[in-house]
């Protein structure tokens, strides 16, 4: 590329040609001269976002490209340095308007990326280059999603660092649970995380890029899991009431799994036989009793202990 002083004169030319470009609509020879532009007055952030619009209205996939890189650079610079003039102000409200665009094609283009090394890779870069976007925490949602189908251990490494980031990423929170869970580490912080979980579900809104059906899918397949953790630590505790609550609010998420339904309906029984819910206690036995889960047998055995003890709440 030709390389041009940065002298008055001369964009004042490339200026005038530019004008003329566009009046005639020559849109690639308007998109060259804009190169030129740019390389005297690299700031100027309107400019490389009306080519950016101008090569997208031309569909052409390369020139979309380079000057998306284009718009990113200028919008950057004027942010980094704005400049105390008219020109100056004008670039500076532009430059976040058009940094918030390029995050939108961003964030879209990795949505629509199937391949899953591409698709982390690209959101390894966005999360590097753009850490302040609106965009971070639906990104590092499906960030930690794709690690989960590619690397299950890998993914816990990325949930913790996750969780440092963002206290309140739910996936992470809940990830991070279910792996001390199984590992049987620090009760108290699975406890704490999935009760997090279950307040975040209540309060938080529909995360950018997915359906309200879909939203709607994941609410309560989140909220089921951190409620089956804080069932699942409750019972190790002897805490029946809040087992017996808890579990209660996931049964629907685990009636689709056969070993996790056997697992809760027997829990159930046992919690509610404790804290004196016989007639609870005889219902979820007895759930639980029909299903040829790992806990059938052992469910026979109680209902016929409690049936014995309570002959009147047969």
């Amino acid at each position: 590329m030709v390389e041009f002083p940065k002298d008055t004169a001369v964009g004042w030319v490339y200026d005038q040609i530019y004008a003329i470009l566009i009046d005639n609509n020559e849109n690639a020879r308007a998109i060259a001269v804009a190169e030129k532009l740019l390389t005297i007055d690299p700031d100027d952030v309107e400019l490389a976002y009306r080519s950016l619009k101008m090569a997208e209205r031309m569909k052409d996939a390369a020139l979309i490209k380079k000057w998306t890189q284009k718009s990113a650079d200028s919008a950057r610079r004027v942010m980094a340095s704005p400049k105390n003039t008219e020109t100056g102000a004008r670039r500076l409200a532009l430059a976040p308007q058009v940094v918030a665009y390029l995050d939108y094609l961003a964030y879209t283009e990795i949505l629509q990326t199937q391949n899953r090394a591409k698709k982390i890779e690209m959101m390894d870069h966005f999360m590097q280059a753009s850490p302040k976007s609106v965009y971070i925490p639906a990104m590092r949602r499906l960030y930690l999603a794709a690690w989960r189908e590619t690397d299950p251990q890998k993914a816990i490494l990325v949930a913790e660092k996750t969780i440092e980031l963002d206290p309140n990423n739910e996936e992470a929170l809940i990830l991070v649970a279910e792996n001390y869970l199984q590992r049987e580490k620090d009760p108290e912080r699975v406890l704490a995380y999935a009760e997090k979980v279950v307040t975040l579900m209540d309060q938080t809104t529909k995360v950018e890029g997915i359906s309200d059906a879909e939203w709607s899918k994941r609410k309560a397949a989140l909220s089921g899991r951190a409620n089956w953790l804080i069932g699942s630590v409750s019972m190790q505790q002897n805490k029946y009431s809040q087992a017996d609550k808890a579990i209660r609010s996931a049964l629907p998420y685990l009636r689709a799994d056969l070993r996790l339904a056997s697992t809760a309906l027997f829990q159930l029984g046992w919690a509610n036989y404790q804290i004196g819910n016989i007639t609870d206690a005889i219902r979820f036995t007895q759930e639980c009793a029909r299903l040829k889960g790992p806990y059938q047998e052992q469910a026979i055995k109680n209902l016929a202990v409690i049936r014995a003890e309570h002959p009147d709440r047969q």
